[in-house]
């Protein structure tokens, strides 16, 4: 039981099925301003390897574009990976779920096809809601900008205020209706195409002919489903905060290497060395998110396996095949035969004559 639960983390933290997660912003300000009592500065600049840092960004300009263009595109191919993995994790996780047995490799050839067509939908979602996103908070800012709103902010604080209200009602109302189709996706429409082996569309509709006759009910899940998701993510965010903790001490003194090895590197190479910083540190950043991911997920397994199981239960007394194996039916009682007279005793005597009336 402690290897399943430990694969099932594992499996749980790639297919997405986490609740909350951990979200550790981190604020760094200038210090080269502040001086000390001999007119030193104590900048970051003059921490040992940092200087060296700043001083190749400031000698080779030209690798800004090319840097910038290598982590977008090295972050897009992880968020695509990722995207990939986690579709086709979900049957896995499912499976998993329903038959209380989680086998990764097995599950990934099984369920590789199911998951590349929820791959695409997914993927096409996530660059709608993206792109909507983006084009809600941008071209009012850009607006704005033509305007005069934003480089005469005094005089236009009213109209800055208002715009800044509608924008954020807009993206609001843009990720309720992400959260609707997301949780109609990964509650309803991967069960259909986990049983009926159907596309992405076919299973759409078989979900939502299930789900539509009792539109009150649906809406009552998802009003429940929000409510537990928060209850949820403060029971993650507590944990999360604890494993953080935990880990401060261990990756400040990697970090403090970690700056140290960078100054020698580019002392040595110059702006291969700067590549090289940062390509590690990308990968070492990837790395540390997704074992944090991993400590939380096996702290807080139990939350995200209620929720799964919280939409298995509700769609499951909607969607047969999917109640069928959650709730058995009960094996039929006996039949019990008809007495029989033993051998050699006398006959039964006939039972009585019926009435004239």
């Amino acid at each position: 039981m402690k290897r399943f639960w430990l694969k099932l983390a594992i499996v749980a933290v790639l297919s997405g099925a986490l609740v909350g997660g951990c979200n550790g912003n981190f604020n760094y300000n200038s210090f080269g301003d502040t001086r000390t009592a001999g007119g030193g500065s104590t900048g970051a600049k003059d921490v040992p390897g940092f200087g060296k840092i700043l001083e190749a960004l400031k000698e080779h300009p030209a690798m800004w574009a090319s840097v910038a263009t290598g982590i977008i595109a090295f972050l897009l191919l992880v968020f695509i990976i990722f995207l990939f993995v986690a579709s086709v994790l979900r049957f896995v996780l499912l499976e998993a779920l329903l038959t209380g047995e989680c086998h990764i490799r097995a599950g990934w050839r099984y369920w590789k096809t199911e998951g590349t067509r929820l791959f695409g939908w997914k993927l096409l979602f996530g660059l709608l809601t993206t792109g909507g996103t983006f084009a809600l908070v941008a071209f009012p800012i850009y607006a704005a900008w033509r305007r005069g709103i934003l480089t005469n902010l005094p005089a236009h604080l009213p109209e800055f205020i208002a715009g800044a209200a509608v924008i954020f009602l807009a993206v609001a109302g843009l990720a309720l209706i992400a959260f609707v189709l997301g949780t109609f996706i990964h509650d309803f429409v991967v069960p259909v195409m986990r049983y009926e082996r159907a596309g992405f569309l076919a299973a759409w509709r078989t979900a939502w002919s299930h789900l539509a006759p009792a539109p009150g009910n649906l809406a009552l899940y998802y009003l429940l489903k929000l409510a537990l998701a928060m209850g949820a993510g403060v029971i993650v965010s507590i944990v999360s905060v604890f494993v953080f903790v935990i880990l401060l001490l261990p990756l400040l003194l990697i970090g403090v290497l970690a700056v140290l090895l960078s100054g020698v590197l580019i002392a040595g190479f110059g702006g291969a060395g700067l590549a090289i910083v940062i390509t590690l540190g990308l990968v070492f950043g990837l790395v540390v998110a997704l074992g944090i991911a991993y400590a939380q997920a096996t702290l807080t397994l139990p939350v995200s396996a209620f929720m799964q199981y919280y939409a298995l239960f509700y769609f499951g007394s909607r969607y047969q095949p999917l109640g069928a194996q959650l709730i058995p039916s009960p094996p039929p009682l006996p039949v019990m035969p008809a007495p029989v007279a033993p051998p050699g005793a006398a006959p039964l005597p006939p039972g009585p004559e019926p009435s004239p009336a």
